[in-house]
């Protein structure tokens, strides 16, 4: 939709086209920036260089982004150091239970935007856009290895069948999605592979990621002492069982009082 938006306000695509093509290495090839200085402004034709950039993109996108991503990171930071992953130092907070600490360090990360001072910012994009799906990658791998381990655990101690939940086709589906995203993973960088494609800092973009995560996850078992994986028989599956069992037998289920709330009970 945002995308769609974008392109509507702009009468004239080959202008577009030109302006991506001559500023394909400067901050102003972002189509948003470019649909926003392109359009013309009835009110204020002078400042319609402004008014977009500086209201509507900035304060409306990349504000709202960088607010709701610094709060998830230091929340997230903090966490690990209540669970002992993380220096207890981030365990630190306010009179108004701030974890500043945390807050202090996920904020130096906005300091990766000067990165676009010595490099194309159209190359730094690349850079963050190969990061971050190779992440989202192996998060979801290692999430479908958990389910899968998880799943093996239930059906060795006999607790498959008391789920309350069950989903078509598993565990088939998951192998299935596990490996979509292995493929995924290791092909995600194919194109510097091409003859008279291939450079030092497009490879590193697009596969650091999985050296960083293989030694920050042996690291943390060296450190920590702890096996690299778990036998079946070993894998806890019965804490916390009772006092889930216990808020099961007295939930209530929910009696709808109009058809509304019929629905939204169906769906919810």
């Amino acid at each position: 939709m945002s995308s769609f938006c974008k392109g509507s306000k702009v009468a004239r695509p080959t202008q577009v086209r030109a302006r991506l093509s001559s500023v394909s290495k400067e901050p102003g090839s972002v189509p948003s920036i470019t649909s926003s200085t392109l359009v013309s402004n009835p009110l204020h034709p002078a400042s319609e260089r402004n008014i977009p950039n500086g209201i509507i993109v900035i304060l409306t996108s990349a504000w709202s982004a960088g607010n709701s991503f610094l709060f998830a990171g230091s929340r997230s930071l903090y966490s690990l150091a209540l669970t002992g992953q993380a220096p207890k130092i981030f365990r630190t907070c306010n009179k108004h239970g701030v974890p500043y600490y945390c807050v202090a360090v996920t904020s130096l990360m906005a300091c990766l935007v000067y990165l676009s001072v010595s490099s194309g910012s159209a190359t730094v994009f690349q850079w963050f856009v190969n990061l971050t799906t190779i992440s989202g990658y192996i998060a979801w791998i290692i999430l479908l290895i958990t389910y899968l381990r998880f799943r093996r655990a239930l059906e060795f101690n006999g607790l498959l069948d008391q789920r309350p939940y069950k989903t078509w086709g598993q565990p088939y589906v998951t192998y299935v999605a596990l490996s979509l995203l292995i493929l995924l993973t290791l092909t995600n960088g194919f194109q510097v592979f091409f003859p008279g494609k291939f450079t030092v800092s497009s490879f590193l973009a697009a596969y650091i990621t999985l050296p960083i995560v293989i030694v920050l996850y042996l690291g943390h078992k060296i450190w920590f002492r702890t096996p690299l994986f778990l036998r079946v028989q070993k894998i806890d599956v019965y804490s916390g069982k009772e006092e889930a069992d216990a808020l099961e037998e007295m939930d209530v289920p929910p009696v709808a009082k109009n058809i509304l709330q019929k629905i939204w009970f169906w769906i919810a």
